[in-house]
């Protein structure tokens, strides 16, 4: 049934399931399993065609904000943003990176 629908139908529905915040407080830095269920990738995940929707539409990859860093979260928010940019490359990217001793970087 999920890779019935066009897409069309999932990239609208894709762009409304990205969340405007990512935790990192709310996120296991050692347990993988926990970042693959940030949207985009966890919808990649789901069917061949939900990861064409995913891996053709930069868009869908454009933002990310990331609250509450600290220093032990560096090396692993350095790979997933690397990923991030990768994919979103061709788009316009909005970056938020919020560390916890007060520093706040954004760019766009």
């Amino acid at each position: 049934m999920a890779q019935d629908l066009s897409e069309d139908i999932l990239y609208p529905i894709f762009l409304h399931a990205l969340p405007s915040v990512i935790s990192i407080s709310s996120i296991d830095f050692h347990n993988d399993v926990r970042l693959k269920r940030l949207s985009p990738l966890n919808l990649s995940l789901v069917c061949r065609s939900w990861r064409s929707v995913c891996m053709t539409h930069p868009n869908l990859w454009s933002s990310i904000h990331c609250r509450r860093l600290h220093q032990g979260h560096f090396p692993l928010i350095n790979s997933l943003l690397k990923y991030w940019f990768l994919q979103g490359a061709s788009a316009p990217l909005d970056i938020t990176l919020e560390i916890v001793d007060g520093v706040f970087l954004r760019g766009s």
